[in-house]
């Protein structure tokens, strides 16, 4: 028997994507999201940051809450920041990064840098692997594997989930790691129903 709405059990957002797949539509997204964007924004006006992630976030009724609602203080790590990122000269944009293999055999390939798997995540990892690719598997930022943590990262993460939810992707599939990856730039690729607006703040 279909239990009521205010009956529903909470679940982790990573059992959300895991039972529903597919995009959610703008008014559900709406009403999921924006709770935990106030949720965060309280926080950040107290001086904290929010414990995010599939497996930190919360499913209730539809709505998207913090699992850990106290937050706690921001880990800030300028120094490693600065060594982790390149130098691009202020009149470049990059806007991809791509490798090419070419074999006589198999033909060419082309891989995606700025998507694949957590291995900046490796204690031994070199700074400058923790920003290349820029989008890994998982909804955390680079900048939270090199040891900081603020309110820009949260805003990076809740981004990874609304971008989730509107575009019908998990995160957790490096399959669909890259394929945000590739389709960044035209999100109606990955959901032809996208609204413009919610299209326009993934892409910020």
């Amino acid at each position: 028997m279909t239990q009521p709405v205010s009956m529903q059990p909470v679940v982790t957002l990573r059992q959300r994507l895991a039972a529903d797949g597919g995009s959610v539509p703008s008014e559900d997204l709406l009403r999921a999201v924006l709770p935990l964007m106030r949720e965060v924004g309280a926080l950040h006006a107290r001086g904290l940051v929010a414990e995010l992630g599939d497996e930190a976030v919360v499913d209730r009724d539809g709505e998207l809450a913090l699992a850990r609602p106290d937050g706690r203080p921001p880990q800030l790590n300028e120094a490693g920041i600065r060594a982790a990122q390149p130098r691009v000269s202020l009149a470049l944009r990059v806007v991809g990064e791509y490798r090419v293999t070419t074999d006589i055999e198999t033909g060419s390939q082309v891989d995606d840098l700025r998507a694949g798997s957590p291995d900046g995540e490796r204690p031994d990892a070199d700074l400058r692997e923790a920003v290349n690719p820029a989008y890994r598997i998982g909804y955390r930022s680079w900048e939270e594997q090199v040891g900081h943590h603020d309110e820009q990262t949260d805003i990076f993460s809740i981004g990874l989930i609304l971008a989730s939810l509107a575009c019908g992707l998990d995160f957790n599939d490096e399959t669909d790691v890259r394929r945000f990856s590739a389709d960044q730039g035209n999100l109606f690729r990955l959901n032809g129903a996208l609204h413009p607006v919610i299209a326009s703040l993934i892409g910020e």
